[in-house]
């Protein structure tokens, strides 16, 4: 068995890779946000009889479901973009560190 220490230093381990990937964290709950509001919004659509009855789903679930799937495509995307700049950043200031040959 474990002890607490280990437990305690998986935690904050976790929470500074989350603190520091906030993007992708949210894009992954936008997503699961999305995904949860099309099903919603699908098995609503296939329990009603009349189109009249299906459209609110329609407008509720499947609006939702593709706004929050943009916000996460988005998010990751922008998570990806910020990574490149720390490695440009990076590679920038370790050819201005490099003495002169």
């Amino acid at each position: 068995m474990s002890d607490g220490g280990e437990a305690v230093s998986v935690t904050k381990l976790l929470y500074r890779c989350a603190r520091q990937r906030w993007h992708r964290v949210v894009a992954v709950v936008a997503m699961m946000v999305g995904i949860a509001a099309l099903l919603a919004g699908w098995l609503g659509i296939s329990r009603a009889t009349l189109t009249t009855e299906q459209i609110p789903y329609l407008a509720s679930g499947g609006l939702v479901g593709l706004f929050a799937l943009g916000v996460a495509g988005t998010l990751w995307l922008s998570g990806d973009m910020r990574d490149e700049f720390d490695t440009l950043s990076d590679i920038r200031n370790m050819m201005t560190d490099a003495p002169d040959r």
